[in-house]
């Protein structure tokens, strides 16, 4: 029996190690700049907890947090708010993998993306991310263009 408690004690010790291991592969806001910058995305502005890249037009905010660094992707599309229907965005939501729009307090659809990076994340993940999030934007302003 108290070995049967040594192996658990030693098994829970591994898996938090495990855990703490995987928090520090997380990526710094230095490593997804570095990302942007050699995926050719232009840098438009820096903030304290993530910075503002422009993709096709579209500013996007990208951030990092949580305990294990877990990446944000959100563009704010203040010119969809009075024209998209609750059933669009239902639809995009049913339709489309990897990001979700949604109205935000001020009445602006946003489009979200976010990346669990429990296990690690490299900046060729948030390279591909970039990607994703160029073919989302492509989607939503196809589908529901812009009313300027």
């Amino acid at each position: 029996m108290t070995r049967m408690i040594k192996i658990a004690v030693l098994s829970t010790a591994v898996a938090i190690i495990a855990a703490t291991s995987n928090a520090q592969s997380a990526l710094s806001l230095n490593d997804i700049r570095a990302a942007v910058d050699s995926s050719g995305y232009e840098i438009v502005s820096t903030a304290e907890t993530g910075i503002f890249i422009e993709i096709g037009g579209n500013k996007v905010y990208i951030s990092v947090a949580g305990f294990d660094g877990d990446i944000t992707y959100v563009h704010w599309h203040p010119t969809l708010g009075d024209h998209i229907q609750p059933d669009a965005i239902n639809v995009f939501n049913r339709d489309i993998k990897f990001g979700r729009i949604y109205r935000d307090a001020d009445g602006d659809i946003v489009l979200q993306m976010d990346r669990n990076v429990t296990g690690g994340a490299t900046e060729a993940n948030v390279a591909s991310d970039l990607e994703v999030m160029e073919m989302l934007l492509d989607k939503l302003n196809t589908d529901n263009p812009r009313s300027n």
